[in-house]
């Protein structure tokens, strides 16, 4: 990181020599067409061949260059970091360590293959993992969706058949019922009646009660209140008449 005022054949030396002290295992570079005739002699002396990539001659309008490509493919990447966005720093150290941060999580991310979507377009080869990725989340969540299905599918299976059992057994009472009716009217006696609305209620309240009740307190316990049954006989209960309402006259 250098000002912006120092000339082209200073910055490419200096890159140069910090690139020998730091990675000594590279042994080519490129550089572009603003870079002279010295900086490439300058990588000589140090063991880097430095390739100017010039222009192709014949090419005319916005023609891509050879290898610019990825240098503007790393200031993408870094420039998706906001800190980098804009000119937020007043040195130029402050510059180096928030490129050295955000090259490092630009790695990071390619190492562990989680580059979010607006990464990934700019990294070659992120967006097959990125879709990758998504196609494994699809794949997890249809195998569970699956296991659900055949959990209850196994529900439907044990339900139709409790249900088949039930209607079975439906069907045979009602067979029972039929041939008891027929049994019973076979010498003409008419079958029985219905049984009258609270029968079954009252028989529960003696069972419930072993030492039996009072008229009284059977009406009380079926809510039919006191007041509403006579006996008119010994052990024969009635309901109570209502009193008639007299006429209402009108007075003048």
């Amino acid at each position: 990181m250098v000002a912006a005022s120092g000339h082209d054949d200073a910055i490419g030396i200096a890159l140069l020599d910090n690139v020998a002290a730091t990675a000594p295992t590279v042994t080519k570079g490129w550089a572009d067409a603003p870079f002279k005739q010295t900086v490439v002699e300058h990588g000589a002396r140090l063991g880097i061949d430095v390739e100017i990539v010039q222009r192709d001659p014949g090419a005319r309008g916005c023609t891509p260059a050879p290898k610019r490509c990825v240098v503007e493919q790393t200031f993408g990447a870094l420039l998706l970091h906001r800190r980098l966005a804009q000119d937020y720093e007043r040195r130029s150290a402050g510059s180096v360590a928030v490129i050295h941060w955000s090259m490092s999580d630009v790695m990071l991310r390619r190492l562990t293959r989680s580059a979010p979507p607006d990464l990934a377009r700019c990294i070659p080869g992120e967006r097959e993992w990125a879709v990758r990725v998504l196609l494994d989340k699809i794949e997890a969540r249809q195998r569970l969706v699956r296991e659900t299905v055949e959990r209850l599918r196994e529900q439907i299976t044990e339900l139709t058949g409790q249900l088949a059992v039930a209607e079975h057994t439906l069907e045979r009472l009602e067979t029972d019922r039929e041939t008891v009716l027929e049994l019973a009217t076979e010498d003409g006696t008419p079958p029985p009646g219905p049984l009258p609305p609270g029968y079954h209620e009252i028989l529960a309240l003696f069972e419930q009660n072993g030492d039996g009740l009072r008229a009284r307190e059977l009406c009380r316990t079926l809510g039919t209140g006191t007041g509403t049954g006579t006996e008119p006989e010994s052990g024969l209960f009635a309901l109570t008449p209502p009193v008639p309402t007299p006429p209402e006259t009108n007075s003048r």
